[in-house]
């Protein structure tokens, strides 16, 4: 069991969650099938494919964001 990632998530959140988009093509694939307006992301910075993910998600509404020091970014389509 990922203890990071358990199912009172899905359920607060009132969303499906994803796990696990560590690439682009990921992204690329999973935004190409979804309705726009069900969509974010929460990209850690300091990963290392963290470029080509936002590269894939284009500049459409992000936010930079410090968590304790970690920086991450708040990805939604518009």
């Amino acid at each position: 069991m990922d203890l990071y990632f358990t199912p009172q998530f899905w359920y607060y959140s009132k969303r499906k969650l994803v796990n696990g988009f560590t690439q682009g093509a990921y992204w690329r694939d999973y935004i190409s099938t979804e309705p726009r307006q069900r969509l974010g992301g929460i990209i850690w910075l300091g990963a290392p494919e963290a470029s080509d993910i936002l590269a894939v998600l284009g500049s459409e509404s992000r936010k930079t964001v410090l968590v304790e020091g970690i920086p991450f970014c708040i990805w939604k389509p518009r």
